[in-house]
Protein backbone atom coordinates (compact mmCIF):
# COMPACT_ATOMS: atom_id res chain seq x y z
CA UNK A 1 0.00 0.00 0.00
CA UNK A 2 1.32 2.93 -0.89
CA UNK A 3 2.28 5.87 1.79
CA UNK A 4 -0.44 8.57 2.50
CA UNK A 5 0.60 11.76 0.32
CA UNK A 6 -0.14 14.14 3.26
CA UNK A 7 -0.59 13.76 7.11
CA UNK A 8 -2.94 15.77 9.51
CA UNK A 9 -1.01 17.52 12.29
CA UNK A 10 -3.12 18.95 15.46
CA UNK A 11 -1.28 22.14 16.17
CA UNK A 12 -2.89 22.34 19.84
CA UNK A 13 -0.90 22.27 22.81
CA UNK A 14 -2.90 20.23 24.29
CA UNK A 15 -6.42 18.80 23.84
CA UNK A 16 -7.85 20.22 26.68
CA UNK A 17 -11.14 21.83 26.70
CA UNK A 18 -13.36 23.97 29.81
CA UNK A 19 -16.64 22.32 30.49
CA UNK A 20 -19.62 24.35 28.80
CA UNK A 21 -16.96 26.69 26.98
CA UNK A 22 -16.30 26.19 22.80
CA UNK A 23 -12.77 24.59 21.91
CA UNK A 24 -11.35 25.82 18.39
CA UNK A 25 -9.19 22.79 17.00
CA UNK A 26 -6.83 23.77 15.06
CA UNK A 27 -4.85 21.20 12.45
CA UNK A 28 -2.72 21.57 9.33
CA UNK A 29 -1.49 19.14 6.47
CA UNK A 30 1.66 18.48 5.90
CA UNK A 31 3.10 16.37 2.49
CA UNK A 32 2.67 16.50 -1.06
CA UNK A 33 -0.36 16.82 -1.89
CA UNK A 34 -2.96 19.84 -0.16
CA UNK A 35 -6.66 18.18 0.42
CA UNK A 36 -9.28 20.11 -0.55
CA UNK A 37 -11.82 18.97 1.92
CA UNK A 38 -11.27 17.79 5.44
CA UNK A 39 -13.84 16.29 7.79
CA UNK A 40 -13.91 15.50 11.64
CA UNK A 41 -15.74 12.49 13.28
CA UNK A 42 -16.64 12.66 16.35
CA UNK A 43 -20.37 10.89 18.09
CA UNK A 44 -21.05 9.39 15.02
CA UNK A 45 -21.11 12.07 13.22
CA UNK A 46 -19.14 13.52 10.27
CA UNK A 47 -18.06 17.44 10.33
CA UNK A 48 -16.62 19.54 7.33
CA UNK A 49 -13.69 21.35 8.73
CA UNK A 50 -13.26 24.97 7.63
CA UNK A 51 -10.38 26.14 5.87
CA UNK A 52 -8.58 29.14 7.56
CA UNK A 53 -5.57 29.46 5.47
CA UNK A 54 -4.23 26.86 2.25
CA UNK A 55 -3.76 23.08 4.83
CA UNK A 56 -5.17 24.98 7.38
CA UNK A 57 -8.19 23.78 8.70
CA UNK A 58 -10.26 24.54 11.75
CA UNK A 59 -13.25 23.10 14.02
CA UNK A 60 -14.93 24.40 16.90
CA UNK A 61 -16.46 21.46 19.44
CA UNK A 62 -19.92 23.75 20.56
CA UNK A 63 -19.25 23.33 24.71
CA UNK A 64 -18.60 19.87 25.83
CA UNK A 65 -19.84 18.43 28.48
CA UNK A 66 -17.50 14.75 28.33
CA UNK A 67 -14.35 13.80 26.76
CA UNK A 68 -14.54 13.29 22.65
CA UNK A 69 -13.09 10.73 20.69
CA UNK A 70 -12.08 11.97 17.06
CA UNK A 71 -10.66 11.55 13.96
CA UNK A 72 -9.72 13.45 10.95
CA UNK A 73 -10.47 12.65 7.34
CA UNK A 74 -9.74 13.62 3.65
CA UNK A 75 -9.03 12.16 0.50
CA UNK A 76 -9.59 8.91 1.95
CA UNK A 77 -6.89 9.65 4.36
CA UNK A 78 -7.53 9.24 7.94
CA UNK A 79 -5.47 10.87 11.11
CA UNK A 80 -5.13 8.54 13.96
CA UNK A 81 -7.50 8.98 16.97
CA UNK A 82 -7.59 12.04 19.20
CA UNK A 83 -9.27 12.87 22.66
CA UNK A 84 -10.55 15.99 23.67
CA UNK A 85 -10.12 15.81 27.51
CA UNK A 86 -12.69 18.09 29.09
CA UNK A 87 -11.85 19.90 32.83
CA UNK A 88 -14.81 19.52 34.75
CA UNK A 89 -15.55 23.14 36.41
CA UNK A 90 -16.53 23.97 40.17
CA UNK A 91 -20.25 25.95 39.58
CA UNK A 92 -22.39 27.20 42.30
CA UNK A 93 -25.66 26.13 41.98
CA UNK A 94 -27.69 27.20 44.98
CA UNK A 95 -26.91 29.61 47.97
CA UNK A 96 -28.89 30.69 50.66
CA UNK A 97 -29.09 32.43 54.06
CA UNK A 98 -31.21 31.75 56.94
CA UNK A 99 -31.66 34.05 59.36
CA UNK A 100 -32.44 32.62 62.82
CA UNK A 101 -32.77 36.29 64.65
CA UNK A 102 -32.65 36.66 68.59
CA UNK A 103 -36.29 36.20 70.67
CA UNK A 104 -35.32 40.13 71.65
CA UNK A 105 -36.30 41.23 68.14
CA UNK A 106 -40.10 39.22 67.76
CA UNK A 107 -38.74 38.98 64.20
CA UNK A 108 -40.04 35.69 62.59
CA UNK A 109 -36.76 33.83 61.24
CA UNK A 110 -36.25 33.96 57.41
CA UNK A 111 -34.28 32.44 54.80
CA UNK A 112 -32.86 34.76 52.28
CA UNK A 113 -32.00 33.14 48.29
CA UNK A 114 -29.21 34.04 46.29
CA UNK A 115 -28.27 36.98 47.96
CA UNK A 116 -25.35 36.60 50.51
CA UNK A 117 -26.46 40.62 51.28
CA UNK A 118 -28.29 41.15 54.65
CA UNK A 119 -28.91 43.77 57.45
CA UNK A 120 -29.60 41.82 60.73
CA UNK A 121 -29.88 42.59 64.85
CA UNK A 122 -27.01 41.93 66.07
CA UNK A 123 -26.82 38.35 67.57
CA UNK A 124 -28.59 36.79 64.96
CA UNK A 125 -27.58 32.97 63.92
CA UNK A 126 -26.74 32.54 60.09
CA UNK A 127 -26.47 29.53 58.62
CA UNK A 128 -25.04 29.67 55.14
CA UNK A 129 -26.38 27.10 52.73
CA UNK A 130 -24.52 26.01 49.30
CA UNK A 131 -25.19 23.79 46.89
CA UNK A 132 -22.71 23.03 44.23
CA UNK A 133 -21.35 20.87 40.97
CA UNK A 134 -17.59 19.75 41.02
CA UNK A 135 -16.45 21.03 44.19
CA UNK A 136 -14.44 19.49 47.27
CA UNK A 137 -14.91 22.25 49.41
CA UNK A 138 -16.35 25.95 50.31
CA UNK A 139 -15.17 28.58 52.88
CA UNK A 140 -16.16 31.49 54.12
CA UNK A 141 -13.62 34.26 54.43
CA UNK A 142 -13.65 37.27 56.56
CA UNK A 143 -10.82 40.18 57.11
CA UNK A 144 -9.33 37.61 59.68
CA UNK A 145 -10.50 34.29 59.84
CA UNK A 146 -11.65 31.37 57.27
CA UNK A 147 -14.02 29.14 58.07
CA UNK A 148 -14.17 25.43 56.36
CA UNK A 149 -18.47 24.43 55.34
CA UNK A 150 -19.11 21.21 56.32
CA UNK A 151 -20.40 19.00 53.53
CA UNK A 152 -22.45 16.23 52.74
CA UNK A 153 -21.40 15.84 48.84
CA UNK A 154 -22.20 18.51 46.80
CA UNK A 155 -24.31 20.33 49.89
CA UNK A 156 -22.08 22.78 51.97
CA UNK A 157 -23.04 24.77 55.03
CA UNK A 158 -21.62 26.99 57.47
CA UNK A 159 -23.19 28.57 60.79
CA UNK A 160 -22.48 31.07 63.54
CA UNK A 161 -24.18 33.69 65.67
CA UNK A 162 -23.04 37.26 64.24
CA UNK A 163 -22.71 40.54 66.75
CA UNK A 164 -20.99 43.04 64.51
CA UNK A 165 -20.98 43.94 61.12
CA UNK A 166 -19.19 40.97 58.54
CA UNK A 167 -17.79 41.47 55.40
CA UNK A 168 -16.86 37.82 53.75
CA UNK A 169 -16.40 36.42 50.74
Amino acid sequence: EPPAPFTFLVMNSDLVAIENKSFTLQARTQGDVMPENATIHYDNQTYYLKQTAPGMVEHVFLPPTSEIDFSLKANKVVSKSYKLEVVKTPSLLNFEMELDYPGYTGKKDEVLNSTGNATIPEGTEVRWNVTTQNTLDVSLKTSDSTYQFTSDKQEFSHHQRVYRKLDYA
